[in-house]
């Protein structure tokens, strides 16, 4: 199936097909939010091969007139392959619809991370290292890597850097009990709630490898703009 953007100013984009996955994992190593296993219903939907890059976000900022991210004049935070940074939920929310798409729901991009059969990580059960993720990197030298980098790392669809690099943005509100069937229940399930703190997922180039898990969640209050967090397209089908 061709995809809808496949255009050379838009990302790259993969099929995921829909139906029933269990959502989260039991135990989640070292989480503080909980997600333990539930079923969670999905029509089929593009996701973003790839975190969007700064080449990428630079065009939109060309074409749109917004304001472009703040450079800390470091190469490996600036080069145009590396995933955008310094960019808030509502920046990842107005370029997601300048593109033709969403930011992803935290079950579009679990299911995009680890498929139907509940692995650990986007590769699988094994632990994180070198050829499959950028992680654990010191503070003040480290960075995220290009695109692509870590082939081995990618996710059973084909999306790249679903574990560290960068955090990425998802579109629900952030609830801890989100899990609880009041709250995500239905087919595509987005929690919806009043509060500004949004889901982060994926880990980024400093953390450490328990937060690489993909049923893995974190959050940050929607205004944040850090050297950590990223985001990447969705493009439900209807």
């Amino acid at each position: 199936m061709n995809a809808p953007l496949d255009r050379p100013d838009r990302p790259r984009l993969v099929w995921i097909p829909g139906g029933t996955f269990t959502m989260g994992q039991e135990p989640i190593f070292e989480s503080e939010a909980p997600n333990p296993p539930h079923p969670v219903e999905l029509s089929p939907f593009w996701m973003g091969a790839h975190p969007i890059t700064r080449a990428e976000y630079a065009r939109f900022v060309e074409a749109t007139g917004a304001p472009a991210p703040v450079s800390l004049g470091r190469a490996e935070l600036d080069r145009p392959d590396a995933p955008v940074v310094n960019v808030s939920y509502a920046d990842a929310v107005r370029y997601c619809a300048w593109a033709g798409g969403q930011l992803p729901t935290e079950a579009q991009w679990e299911l995009a991370a680890r498929g139907f059969d509940g692995r650990r990580f986007p590769w699988g059960d094994e632990p994180p290292d070198e050829s499959r993720a950028s992680f654990a990197q010191d503070w003040n030298r480290g960075g995220p890597s290009p695109i692509g980098a870590h082939p081995a790392g990618v996710s059973p669809f084909g999306c790249h850097d679903m574990a560290g690099n960068v955090w990425e943005w998802c579109l629900d509100a952030f609830r801890p009990d989100a899990h609880l069937e009041r709250i995500r229940i239905g087919r595509d399930p987005c929690v919806r709630d009043a509060t500004r703190v949004r889901p982060l997922r994926g880990g980024c180039w400093r953390s450490i490898e328990s937060k690489l898990q993909a049923a893995y969640r974190n959050w940050s209050h929607e205004a944040a703009r850090h050297t950590t967090i990223g985001f990447r397209l969705c493009v439900p089908m209807s």
